[in-house]
């Protein structure tokens, strides 16, 4: 038992909290636990925040995508516009030649 204070006196409040946690398990296993316990921990939060990177980089050059389809079918629309508007200046200008064309003949 004297080893055993020792130990409990260079870790402190550290063994008391390894009593606690698992008071039936010797020291060498509950090291071992721990430490795969924390190696676990340590890579589900790597996994989990490089899921959430790669989610946010996902997500970001979609919305990248987006904006870009929109400025697209706004430019389209645009282009679109001015068609129809020059169809209709030279359908008016079309007409307007038939009308002088006709009144200067008669």
């Amino acid at each position: 038992m004297a080893g055993g204070s020792a130990e409990k006196s260079d870790k402190g409040e550290d063994s008391a909290d390894y009593e606690a946690y698992m008071p039936n398990m010797p020291k060498r296993a509950h090291a071992f636990n721990l430490r795969n316990e924390t190696t676990i921990a340590l890579k589900l939060w790597k996994a989990d925040r490089e899921s959430s990177l790669y989610i946010r980089e996902r997500s970001k050059t979609f919305m990248d995508r987006l904006k870009q389809k929109m400025l697209g079918s706004e430019e389209a629309q645009r282009k679109r516009k001015q068609k129809k508007s020059r169809s209709r200046s030279r359908k008016r200008s079309n007409t307007d030649k038939k009308k002088n064309k006709s009144s200067s003949g008669a």
